[in-house]
């Protein structure tokens, strides 16, 4: 079994990553039961409907406390890194959006938060129109320094993941409304990507004002990962959604602005629909430095994304990250360079991370 890497080992193995230096293994690793706590709050919630006092304190440091507890046993490369709770839609609720429960929506999400569309005129939505005293965006701050607090240096803590820029407008406008605003008022797609662009930085920069550096770095917390800046994980589904001139026209100028000064960023693909990102344009952006790669359930087989991996891995780090096999992870780690190479696999209970880290042994044994 792979020990739980030091944090100082992290650090340094999170400097080759980014730079995509010589290293003598790539870093691998579990990510520990993202979805909870909505295991914890369905226990005392019926109402589908979530409010900021249903996420209480108490709840949030208990689901703290149990998946640290959870990556000590586990073991391997990736520590647990608190941030306020990532299976939550911030941005949705930020912005206005009712919040609510939903049902099964995948093996690897059964049951989510989810934001509705806005109650209101989605072409009367302005930067004056976000209500900041909704409770969220408080909550939001709160659980930062509560997490910071609790961690007392015994583990690391990042920010929030807060969505992609097309995924929210799609959000306030309505799924299935949503191609059609995009033909038909671009100018409200326009200002709808403005006013996100500015929220995501405002909610960003208040939470690295409360975030301590380490190592002249920061920690991501939906990757767990070391970098040696400002990181954020940065969704951008709707890339390989629409047409790639659609993209360039109304979101990529935003996104672009929205990352300056966050100059270690991970950029979210999926493997179902890889071939549709405009990945060259997006790897164009300086502070995207790595590509994570979702790999679906209905998607191609590792063995068939090889050729798009060494491909990113040519420009930039590479996080792939999904309910990966033991031949999958073989296969990985001899058909792909360890320099900026991370595998992360998701499982939901310890004996299933220990599993695959047991069944990978040594890492090193690899690539001797």
């Amino acid at each position: 079994m792979m020990r739980l890497t030091e944090r100082a080992e992290l650090i340094d193995r999170g400097h080759r990553f980014w730079n995509r230096e010589r290293t003598d293994r790539p870093l691998v690793g579990v990510l520990f039961n993202r979805m909870d706590p909505l295991s914890e709050y369905k226990k005392t919630h019926s109402e589908p409907v979530i409010r900021p006092s249903d996420i209480t304190d108490a709840l949030y440091v208990a689901d703290l406390e149990r998946r640290h507890a959870a990556m000590e046993q586990i073991g391997g490369d990736a520590p647990f890194v608190a941030a306020p709770y990532s299976g939550m839609p911030w941005m949705d609720a930020i912005m206005g959006c009712t919040v609510d429960y939903s049902g099964p929506s995948g093996p690897q999400a059964p049951s989510k938060f989810r934001g509705q569309p806005l109650p209101t005129d989605v072409h009367e939505y302005k930067l004056d129109s976000v209500p900041w005293n909704n409770g969220w965006y408080d909550l939001l701050l709160r659980h930062t320094s509560l997490a910071i607090k609790t961690a007392a240096g015994r583990f690391p803590v990042g920010p929030a993941t807060l969505g992609g820029m097309g995924e929210m407008c799609s959000t306030l406008i309505g799924k299935s409304d949503f191609p059609a605003m995009i033909e038909e008022h671009p100018h409200t797609i326009r200002r709808l990507s403005e006013v996100f662009a500015h929220v995501w930085r405002r909610v960003i920069t208040a939470q690295y004002e409360l975030l301590e550096p380490e190592a002249d770095g920061y920690w991501n917390a939906n990757q767990p990962l070391w970098a040696p800046g400002k990181t954020m994980f940065v969704p951008a589904d709707v890339a390989g959604q629409v047409p790639a001139e659609t993209f360039e026209e109304f979101f990529f100028e935003p996104m672009k602005a929205m990352l300056e000064g966050f100059d270690y960023c991970i950029l979210h693909t999926h493997s179902s629909y890889i071939d549709a990102y405009p990945l060259d344009l997006l790897m164009g952006i300086d502070q995207l430095k790595a590509v994570q790669v979702g790999v679906d359930a209905i998607g191609p087989p590792v063995k068939e994304l090889t050729p798009v991996f060494r491909h990113i891995l040519e420009r930039r780090a590479l996080l792939i990250v999904g309910a990966l096999r033991h031949e999958d992870i073989r296969h990985l780690i001899m058909n792909l360079p360890p320099e900026g190479l991370y595998i992360l696999c998701p499982h939901e209970t310890v004996d299933e991370g220990k599993a695959v880290l047991d069944e990978l042994g040594d890492v090193a044994e690899y690539v001797a």
